[in-house]
Parts: C-alpha cells; structure tokens; sequence
C-alpha cells in the first residue's frame, strides 16, 4: 500500500518511512501536476501496488518528546556509501527494523524522511574531471586538490593514513597504488549515474526525552550499514541547533540547501523504495486486498447490483 500525498507547485519530492499506532507505512509526497506520471511510474515497478491519497501522518502529541537529527555525508559527496548492489540482504529490512520497536509504545512515533529534488547536471563535472586526472598519471592527492579545494584533500589523506605508511610511500611513485584505483573507481561510478540533491530527516516522539533519544540513536545507527569504509562515505548526524526550525522543515517537507548531499540513483533506491514480498519487518502495512476491474464485457443494461470504482 502507498499512501501518497499531493501538493500545489513545488520542485521537490518527498518520501517517508513512518511508524505510527503500531505500523510502519509508506508516503510519497509529490508536486500536483506530476501526480499521474509518479502513479504510473510506481504502477510500472509495483505493479501490485494499490495507491492512496491520504490526509498527512501526525506522530506527535502532547504528551510526547520529540528529537530529531538530520544526516550528512561525513566526507565529501564524490565518493559513494555502500549500496544494495554490494550487500547481502535488502538494506530496507534494518530501516524497518529500527522501527518497529515503536510498536512497543503506548504514544507516539517515528519517520524517515527524503526530501529530494534533482542535481544540477554540474555535479557529475568533478568527478569525472578527478578520475581523468588521475588517469593521466596526476597522483590522487593532486587531483582531489586540484578538482575540489583542500576539503576534499584532507577527506583523502585522512582515509590514505589507514594504510601501512612505508607501503604507501613505496607504491606511490609507481603508478596508481590499489587505493587509488579502487577510490578513483567508486568515484567514477558514483558520478556515471544521475544525481539528486537530497535532505534526510529522522524525527522521533516518544513519551519521555530517555526513550526519544534511545529510539532516535537506534534508528540512526541503523545507517551504519551505508558504510562504505575505506573507498567510500558514511553518513553522521547533524543535530538541529533549533529544533523548532528543523520540524517546521519537516512538516511542511521544506528542501534546506544547507543540510543538503547528493545522491545517485542507485544510492538514493538503497535509502528509500517501497517494500518487497519478502521483507522482515512484522508490523509493515500491507494491502490485505486489491478491489478488481470490471470485467470488459459487462452489458450495459439491466439490473445495478453496485458501483465499481
């Protein structure tokens, strides 16, 4: 079942995981005019699927704690987190799984929101420009600071430091060290995909600020599987310095440019896509039953035993 929220105007999309009275549903919130090409879009990957204009979630009360972080990317967003494409298991079932321990709750909930929109084609520039570089003989280090500044430089040198120093030194005046041409190889995958700018959410309202701040770490480290390692990105929390302007954010799913990464496709469907037949989670809402089509012959005439719609 996808529930589905529509808006006037707007340049983004939002998609959220929300843990509410016990069960864990799925919204895609979209501008109005692109409401028909997304329902025929997830009509065509879930052809099962049942989509339902719903009035907005509410997981918050008076009686609730409320604690939310938003995640970024701990290096820079040239090089790639872990996808579905290198693990064992579908990455949804852990997202899932931090949730549903809200069904032991009395009140409140739990979301993981997506806020996207597409990237400036731009981004794919530095990326490509880096791993051109290096593959013209420009060591790594040379090409980061070349391409992007000395952020990007020290995100390499730091991730370099975790190799044996002697080797590295030894490797790296004869051709591209196996470091380099694995990071040089990530990168250039991550930008040979489409690109989205993107903000992460996760909000949390629980009945006392302990459990809204247990439930809250629970969910975050369940991230950690995105991991990528020594090639790769990993996200961190960023917690909010006001958390009113963070949930008026939320709320009302405002795109902060600010807090924003850039995610390709294939990272961007690791992070958020409608669940599969064999999931794990207990508590997802399913569709129990699908209303069918009249059949193409129905006569016209005679009888009205009822309206199929």
């Amino acid at each position: 079942s996808v529930t589905a929220i529509f808006e006037q105007g707007g340049d983004h999309f939002a998609f959220e995981i929300v843990a509410s009275e016990g069960v864990i549903s799925f919204y895609a919130t979209v501008p109005s005019d692109l409401r028909r090409y997304v329902e025929e879009q997830i009509q065509a990957q879930f052809p099962d699927a049942f989509i339902e204009e719903k009035q907005d979630y509410n997981i918050f009360s008076a009686a609730c704690v409320v604690a939310g972080a938003v995640l970024k990317f701990s290096k820079s967003y040239f090089f790639p987190i872990r996808t579905y494409q290198h693990m064992d298991a579908d990455p949804l079932n852990a997202l899932t799984n931090s949730l549903s321990k809200f069904r032991e709750l009395s009140a409140g909930g739990a979301a993981i929101q997506y806020v996207v929109r597409s990237a400036h084609p731009r981004w794919h520039a530095a990326g490509n420009n880096l791993a051109r570089e290096v593959r013209q003989g420009k060591k790594l280090s040379d090409a980061v600071k070349n391409v992007s500044g000395s952020v990007l430089a020290n995100a390499f040198r730091a991730l370099a430091k975790r190799y044996d120093k002697e080797k590295y030194d030894q490797e790296k005046f004869a051709g591209l060290s196996q470091f380099e041409e694995e990071a040089v190889s990530r990168i250039q995958e991550k930008s040979s995909k489409s690109g989205f700018e993107a903000n992460i959410r996760v909000v949390v309202a629980a009945p006392t600020a302990l459990a809204a701040e247990s439930q809250l770490a629970g969910i975050i480290d369940s991230f950690s599987q995105y991991s990528g390692y020594q090639y790769g990105n990993a996200f961190r929390k960023s917690r909010p310095r006001r958390l009113d302007n963070f949930l008026r954010d939320f709320i009302y799913r405002n795109f902060n440019e600010s807090k924003e990464i850039i995610l390709n496709t294939e990272e961007a469907a690791s992070l958020f896509h409608f669940p599969l037949p064999q999931a794990e989670t207990p508590n997802i809402l399913w569709l129990e039953s699908k209303l069918a089509s009249a059949p193409v012959n129905m006569p016209t005439i005679g009888l009205i035993l009822g309206h199929n719609f």
